[in-house]
């Protein structure tokens, strides 16, 4: 029973019919549990939501794809994303997003997949507004291997 009630007590049995006293006593306890449930899904929602918008493919527009080809220079393998950096033929640069390295190993990938120096053909979507990272949809190396981040056990 909530404080309310107990620093109250007086009010709730001072002349007061049984049945007021019931729905006095009752609507307390529903109250609190009402607060409870509703402080459950605030606190849900607060931590879910980032996480699901954090992993969205949205910034993205994956109904384009572009084919780049160049030399790597950096690969970041750390969580959140694996993120591939390289000079394209004409000597800009790119970088790429893919999925965490937990998820990407699943697909077949390992840190020595990829080495800088390594000459790759990235077919990739671009960012919606144009900037990088683009989200890497394949990866081909100079040998012909082509790795995807798509883990086959887990779908497209």
């Amino acid at each position: 029973m909530g404080e309310w009630i107990k620093q109250r007590s007086g009010f709730v049995g001072a002349g007061f019919t049984p049945a007021f006293k019931y729905f006095c006593k009752n609507s307390l306890i529903v109250f609190e549990r009402g607060r409870k449930a509703r402080a459950y899904v605030f606190a849900l929602l607060v931590f879910i939501t980032p996480v699901l918008a954090h992993h969205s493919t949205a910034r993205y527009d994956l109904t384009k794809t572009v084919v780049v080809q160049g030399t790597v220079t950096e690969v970041i393998w750390q969580n959140p994303h694996v993120i591939l950096v390289m000079n394209d033929t004409h000597g800009k640069e790119q970088a790429f997003e893919a999925p965490s390295p937990t998820y990407i190993v699943n697909s077949g990938w390992t840190k020595d997949t990829i080495k800088v120096g390594d000459k790759v053909t990235v077919k990739a979507s671009p960012g919606k507004n144009g900037q990088l990272p683009m989200y890497l949809i394949t990866l081909t190396l100079a040998n012909g291997k082509e790795y995807s981040p798509k883990n086959p056990d887990r779908g497209p």
